[in-house]
């Protein structure tokens, strides 16, 4: 017969595991902690093969000006890389982005090119978020097999402009926001990603709310839950344009990993004339993944 000693003891040893738990799953969140979902390890292990035996080269990509747009000059910058890729094959290819975007028709040739490289030649990309992938540079990251994302990170607000009156940009034609809303779904739709989410970037009247854990996609906004305990949670509200942050990237599925704030050794402008240098010396290749 079991005594009350006996029970006493086995609910206090539950409420210490419990306990423990709890800590256990805080400290995994912790800032100099990378976050990934836990099948990410899984599928970089499918898609990049490495040789234990060396050499491993990783390619790199840099999309980085604030200053001017993504536009010709960047699809021939990359389009040579890619084209150096295909004869030495590096076992994956790092793509960061801090863009505010460009051209539509450029984005689209790089993007297609992205996907190219992977598909037919097996060298997946990785998109590297540090910490912009806005409107163009979007729609690269979402060409890319995995995305990482600096904790600053933010992507999305892609929707299209073109050239008006007197040089001010203004919204294109719904015409042209048709066709790059499935562009942008599709994309999205190639490696896994929530379509709706890509379609709410580039669409500021979609109406996307998480309803019991599930992005949903509204008619108007009478079909809003905003009473009870499973109110609805707004994501993308009517007449604005979606852009995430890095955290919402990672618990929505966009972005595979967040890389914590990573001090690094600066790279050398002798590797740089060289095109090539430790990948410890950039922040994206946390030796916990790579």
């Amino acid at each position: 017969m079991l005594t009350k000693e006996f029970w006493i003891k086995r609910s206090l040893l539950l409420l210490f595991a419990y306990l423990f738990y709890l800590w256990a799953w805080q400290t995994s969140f912790a800032a100099d902690t990378p976050i990934s979902p836990k099948h990410f390890d899984e599928e970089l292990s499918q898609h990049i093969a490495v040789n234990q035996n060396g050499p491993n080269t990783i390619g790199y990509i840099l999309i980085d000006d604030h200053a001017t747009s993504i536009n010709q000059a960047t699809w021939l910058y990359v389009k040579k890389a890619l084209d150096y890729y295909e004869k030495t094959k590096p076992i994956f290819i790092i793509l960061e982005l801090n863009t505010p975007g460009g051209e539509v028709y450029s984005a689209q040739k790089i993007s297609d090119a992205l996907k190219e490289i992977d598909i037919q030649r097996n060298i997946p990309v990785v998109a590297y978020i540090n910490n912009w992938a806005i409107s163009a540079g979007a729609m690269l990251a979402y060409s890319s097999r995995f995305i990482v994302v600096a904790k600053d990170g933010s992507m999305g607000a892609a929707e299209p402009v073109i050239e008006g009156a007197e040089g001010k940009m203004e919204a294109a034609s719904e015409k042209v926001n048709s066709v790059l809303r499935a562009d942008f779904a599709n994309r999205a739709r190639f490696f896994g990603r929530d379509p709706l989410i890509a379609e709410a970037m580039v669409d500021k009247d979609l109406i996307l709310v998480i309803r019991n854990g599930k992005v949903t996609k509204l008619d108007n906004e009478l079909q809003e839950h905003m009473e009870g305990p499973d109110k609805d949670i707004i994501l993308s509200p009517k007449g604005k344009l979606l852009t995430l942050d890095a955290e919402q990237m990672i618990s929505l599925g966009v972005a595979d990993m967040m890389v914590p704030p990573t001090k690094v050794v600066s790279i050398t402008e002798g590797e740089k004339d060289a095109g090539k240098w430790q990948a410890s010396k950039n922040g994206a290749l946390s030796p916990t993944f790579f």
